[in-house]
C-alpha cells in the first residue's frame, strides 16, 4: 500500500454498494494537533460516521497501528500473537465525501496503483 494508491471501502467480504455502511475512525488529536499515542504505542481513535460500501478513495498517508477495543465491533478483527492486540488502519481520502477517514485494512482493497512518472 502507498499513499496514492485507488482503494473501494467495504466491510471485509463485500465490496459492492448494497446500501450498508462501514464505520469510520480519526485520530484523536492533542493541543499541538498531534495524533495521542497511548504508552504501547498505539494511536487513539474514535468513530465519527460512516461511508457505503463501494465508497472510493486514494490511500491518504502511513499505516497507524490502533488498539482493536476502540473499534466497534472489535470481535470482528483476529487478535494478533506476541501479546500487543493491534488492528492497522490506513487513512483514505474519501472522493464522495471530500474527507479524510481512517479504515481497517481488511475494509480497504487496492484496484489501482500510482506510479509517479518522472
Amino acid at each position: 500500500m502507498s499513499k496514492g494508491d485507488r482503494v473501494i471501502v467495504g466491510d471485509g467480504y463485500t465490496w459492492k454498494e448494497n446500501g450498508t455502511s462501514v464505520m469510520v475512525y480519526m485520530p484523536k488529536l492533542d493541543e499541538h494537533k498531534q495524533h495521542v499515542i497511548t504508552p504501547d504505542g498505539s494511536t487513539v481513535v474514535a468513530a465519527v460516521g460512516g461511508v457505503k460500501i463501494g465508497s472510493l478513495g486514494v490511500i491518504d498517508g502511513p499505516v497507524i497501528n490502533v488498539h482493536r477495543s476502540y473499534l466497534h465491533n472489535a470481535s470482528e478483527y483476529t487478535p494478533t500473537y506476541g501479546g500487543k492486540d493491534f488492528i492497522q488502519m490506513i487513512p483514505v481520502f474519501l472522493e464522495k465525501y471530500q474527507k479524510i477517514g481512517y479504515f481497517p485494512v481488511d475494509n480497504i482493497r487496492i484496484f489501482g496503483s500510482y506510479a509517479p512518472w518522472t
